[in-house]
């Protein structure tokens, strides 16, 4: 069954509406949740709107890097793999953008939203 060239499951969605839904709710609940336990442990000098734009900037990372990692997959076609080699690949590929992420947040906090932010509410 196929309907504008995407492949239709049994319930008449694409596979690529479930993937995006199933992204967008995944990174929203991060971002409610991230944001939440932030509050929760900054104490009262917390600035809210930077917090909410660093959350928020993580999240859209995690978007970009998950969705990349997803095309990665599909195109190596490593689901087809047997889960004995599969699951080291995943493991290491994992931890490397883990790495990379946690890196690349620290530097966007720090330059692109603490800093510029800072100046614009506290001048």
């Amino acid at each position: 069954m196929e309907s504008n060239g995407t492949q239709l499951d049994h319930t008449g969605l694409s596979g690529s509406k479930y993937y995006w839904y199933s992204q967008l709710a995944g990174w929203s609940i991060f971002i409610v949740f991230e944001f939440f336990l932030m509050l929760a442990l900054s104490g009262k000098k917390t600035n809210v709107p930077i917090m909410a734009v660093g959350v928020f900037v993580a999240a859209l990372y995690g978007l970009v890097v998950t969705h990349l990692l997803h095309l990665y997959l599909r195109s190596r076609r490593w689901l087809q793999l047997p889960a004995k080699r599969l699951v080291p690949r995943l493991a290491s590929v994992i931890v490397v953008l883990a790495v990379g992420l946690a890196e690349l947040g620290g530097l966007t906090n720090c330059f692109l939203v603490h800093l510029p932010l800072r100046l614009l509410i506290d001048p």
